[in-house]
């Protein structure tokens, strides 16, 4: 009976370690809310649920970020993606544009 409780937990531990939930947007009229992704992390994170640090309007105009946001959307991006902050800001472009978002004038 111990064995089995202590796999479990290494199971477990071991999931929560690499798998993580990403909390993606969906633009609505007056609302944002958003849907659980499923996710394989590129690193080891003790985080489990994960969302974009920034405004989605920072990524839609590609506006300059404070060196502190600038830091969490570079972590943000090695957990999710594991690219270059260009390559994982264009992803998230890409994924905010299809769920609805557009680039106001």
């Amino acid at each position: 009976m111990r064995v089995s409780s202590l796999r479990n937990f290494i199971i477990c531990l071991f999931l929560y370690l690499l798998i993580g939930i990403d909390k993606q947007p969906y633009y609505e009229e007056g609302d944002m809310p958003w849907v659980p992704i499923f996710f394989i992390k590129h690193t080891i994170s003790s985080k489990l649920i994960f969302e974009i640090p920034v405004s989605p309007a920072d990524i839609l105009r590609d506006t300059s970020l404070t060196q502190a946001k600038y830091n969490e959307l570079y972590n943000y991006c090695q957990v999710r993606y594991r690219t270059e902050l260009s390559e994982c800001r264009k992803e998230i472009k890409k994924k905010l544009l299809a769920n609805g978002f557009y680039i106001p004038d």
